[in-house]
């Protein structure tokens, strides 16, 4: 009895021992993972390039992209109106400290299919980061009947990034570098005089990286006189680890015929976060100036508020 009650105590021992290694593990492996999590959303840059009306209007316009606009939002409308655009832009985004300027040209007037390319350069440099993205594109549209737009966007993305963090979680997306080719697919659909629907696909090839992430965009727009309104959603499968939605929505109305006044909202599901936004602009027969600004109206979760700033001049050849 006594060999029977010491062999049970000296198993009691070595359960205690067992468990209190495994749950001090299992401790540490949540921690660890907690820090991963954390330390890649703490970067949660929303890395997408949109341009200074869509910026304006809530992140939609993808059923009314014309001219530039669709060289980023949609291949489908780079046919969609004759036109011959030069657009310079320059984005900052705070608090991540992050530059975008870019250029792009637009030709649906000298064939049948309208052609865009485009070229647009980020760099963030914090005290944690520091990174420098490269987008270069080139898109092909073709109009059919004038009532539908069917377009691609080959892209090259480059990404030569730099994190001060621990090595054992300097992992994708923001810990490695990108030298990718992707594509966008869309089409746009004038359905009569005042309303349009869009969609678009976007980085296709799946790099899996928020950089340029995989994602689907459905766009619904009514132009009414001197408005335009446009609802879209977009379906993120590669920025946050799973299938997150955004919704936005915007209007535009044009002043005098010459100035363009924009308000906007939207809601991203991935980073919990609401977003007001408005722009204002000035537009002549040869040139226009616009400017447009966004900004978080919560605290996103893990993340600070995202604070756009964009202004774009565009010279009209055509």
């Amino acid at each position: 009895m006594h060999k029977l009650y010491k062999a049970m105590k000296i198993k009691d021992i070595w359960r205690k021992i067992f468990y209190t290694g495994f749950m001090k593990t299992l401790i540490r492996l949540y921690i660890f993972v907690v820090f991963v999590i954390v330390s890649l959303n703490a970067f949660g840059i929303d890395f997408s390039i949109e341009d200074v009306r869509s910026i304006g209007m809530g992140g939609a316009l993808r059923s009314s992209a014309y001219s530039t606009s669709a060289v980023l939002l949609n291949p489908g409308g780079i046919s969609m109106a004759k036109l011959y655009h030069i657009d310079a832009l320059y984005m900052y985004e705070h608090p991540f400290e992050s530059h975008l300027v870019g250029a792009s040209v637009v030709d649906s007037i000298t064939s049948m299919v309208g052609v865009g390319i485009g070229y647009f350069y980020r760099k963030i440099r914090r005290s944690d980061v520091e990174m420098q993205v490269h987008d270069a594109r080139l898109g092909i549209s073709i109009p059919i009947a004038n009532i539908l737009g069917i377009g691609i966007t080959g892209k090259y993305i480059y990404s030569d990034n730099e994190m001060k963090i621990d090595e054992d979680i300097q992992k994708p997306p923001y810990g490695r570098e990108l030298n990718n080719f992707s594509l966008d697919a869309g089409l746009q659909l004038k359905l009569g005089k005042y309303l349009g629907l869009g969609v678009v696909g976007y980085n296709l090839t799946n790099i899996d990286t928020p950089v340029a992430p995989l994602s689907l965009g459905v766009s619904a727009s009514g132009a009414f006189s001197s408005f335009l309104i446009s609802a879209d959603a977009l379906l993120d499968w590669s920025s946050y680890g799973r299938l997150a939605v955004k919704v936005m929505g915007g209007m535009e109305y044009f002043l005098a015929g010459h100035f363009p006044l924009r308000i906007g909202y939207s809601y991203n599901d991935g980073r919990k976060a609401h977003s007001v936004s408005g722009g204002i602009g000035f537009i002549s027969k040869t040139a226009s100036i616009e400017a447009g600004i966004s900004g978080d109206v919560n605290e996103p979760i893990g993340e600070e508020k995202d604070i756009r700033f964009i202004v774009s001049i565009k010279y009209f050849l055509y």
